[in-house]
């Protein structure tokens, strides 16, 4: 394989690990930011296990969707290190045959465009997007609750409308100063002779 194939093929595999790293990583800090109450905040420790005594009086069915929460959250963060790892790989692999601008350039148009694409439909059809988010990772149905039901009165709509935007703006951020820091790491990395 030539090295010009060999550099395209890790270029492609950064831009795909970007595209797990940081929603995730913007996950992550959006709940870190994000003003919640005390039960919404208590329900969030719990679900990422945190804090395994929940003292809400949520029903059986509310408390099983939870467990079924926390076992895709324990799922997404081996998948989102596991990524990580092989990120750093790769940005070290980039930074030695002196292709980093590249990398991070090419997996920020990525970021920048599959991330803008999926915020727009999230904005244009948030419920839909939301029951096939729920779909696809909760496929046993148990995710559907009465409008007075606690888990609903806790996190209503709203909630994940509002933290889907900062999550989603996060990442489009992030891939713009990818994008942008390409001209700077070239500059600072490899001057001109």
């Amino acid at each position: 394989m030539t090295e010009t194939i060999t550099h395209k093929i890790i270029i492609i595999l950064f831009s795909i690990l970007s595209l797990i790293i940081i929603p995730l990583f913007s996950y992550h800090l959006t709940l870190n930011i994000y003003a919640t109450n005390d039960n919404q905040q208590q329900t969030i420790d719990y679900v990422q296990s945190k804090n395994n005594n929940l003292q809400l009086n949520y029903t059986s069915t509310e408390l099983s969707h939870l467990q079924d929460v926390k076992k895709v959250m324990t799922y997404m963060d081996l998948v989102y290190y596991i990524s990580i790892i092989l990120s750093l790989a790769l940005v070290i692999y980039a930074f030695k045959q002196k292709i980093l601008p590249n990398l991070l350039y090419y997996s920020g148009i990525t970021l920048v465009s599959v991330i803008g694409i999926i915020l727009l439909f999230i904005l244009l059809f948030f419920n839909n997007a939301f029951i096939l988010f729920h779909q696809i990772f909760f496929p046993q149905g148990n995710w559907e609750f009465p409008v007075e039901s606690l888990l609903i009165q806790t996190f209503p709509l709203q909630f994940f409308i509002n933290i889907s935007i900062f999550i989603f703006v996060i990442s489009i951020i992030i891939g713009i100063v990818f994008i942008v820091a390409r001209k700077s790491i070239k500059a600072w990395t490899w001057p001109k002779k």
